[in-house]
This record gives C-alpha cells, structure tokens and sequence, in this order.
C-alpha cells in the first residue's frame, strides 16, 4: 500500500499590495531615520525633530509639497492627531513653509519663540568655548531669521557675541569668514 503524497502546487509569486510612487518615497525617506515627533511640552525636541527634518529633505532634494508630506509621516500620538484634524478643516496641500510655520505654531509656542530671539540678541560667548557659543548660536538663529536672516547678518551678530580677544586674534590673521 502506498500512500501519495499530495503534489505541492505552485502559487503564483504576487505581492499583497503595490506600492504608489509616494509609499516608495515615503519608503526611501525612512531609511534616513529620520525620527518621530509625538508632540508634547518640549519646544526644544520640536525646534530640533523640524530642523532634522529640513536637513533629510534637502539631502533627497524633494519638492516643497512632498517635503510637507514626508514630514507628516513621522508624526504620532498627539501630533499625528493635530495634523489629522488640520487637514479634515483644510484638505488642501501643504507647502513645506506652510507645515513648518503651522508645526511651530502648534509646538513651539510665540512666547517661547519670542524669548529665544531674545536669547539670540543678548547670547554672547561669556565662559563657553568658542564650540559651545556656536552651538548655542546656530540653535537660537532659527528662532531669529527676521532679525539675522541675511549672511551679513549672521556674521554681524555671532562675531558681535564673541569674546573680543578672539575677535582680535580673528582680525590680525586676516579671516573672512566664520
């Protein structure tokens, strides 16, 4: 007596799904770790998650609107839910600026954004190291692009908070730039 063994069939090798163009993006831009943002009290983690992500979008060279749209897909928990709600009251494409301007109004509150320009008009070197003023410099500054948003600017002010010994030493070798 034998026995058959049931011959195997061959099922066709199709996918569940297809990816769209932008869940292939979407896909791409992840390999980046670009990082979550869940919302929250902390202005500083939305200042930085904001800037991070300006930083991947302008590595991948995206247009401004798939910028926004890319961003929106790390959002969760309380940020994912203001931004559901934002788009069910105006389903309208956002540009990048748009999302940027509406993400700091949300997460990073006028009076806290106003303190830190004042914070980035009154910071000078004092006992930090010149590495430290810098990194202290660069955070503020995008808190203040209405008062330093040219180059000239920008020099103006983070030599101007510069401890004046350096700022000699800076002048006789003859340096041009920051």
């Amino acid at each position: 007596m034998t026995t058959e063994q049931p011959t195997p069939t061959t099922v066709p090798a199709t996918s569940a799904f297809v990816l769209t163009p932008e869940a292939k993006l979407v896909r791409e831009f992840m390999k980046f770790q670009p990082g979550y943002f869940y919302g929250g009290g902390d202005p500083e983690a939305a200042g930085k998650w904001i800037v991070s992500h300006q930083r991947f979008h302008k590595l991948m060279q995206n247009d401004d609107i798939i910028h926004a749209h890319l961003s929106e897909a790390c959002l969760r928990g309380h940020a994912a839910v203001w931004w559901t709600t934002y788009l069910d009251i105006h389903p309208e494409l956002a540009t990048w600026a748009e999302f940027r301007e509406l993400f700091y109004d949300e997460f990073i509150p006028m009076q806290v954004r106003l303190r830190l320009r004042g914070d980035f008009m009154a910071l000078r070197q004092g006992n930090r190291s010149l590495m430290q003023y810098m990194e202290r410099y660069r955070y503020l500054l995008r808190f203040s692009m209405d008062v330093a948003g040219t180059k000239t600017l920008k020099i103006y002010y983070f030599v101007r908070g510069v401890d004046e010994q350096i700022v000699d030493a800076t002048v006789s070798i003859g340096a041009t730039t920051i």
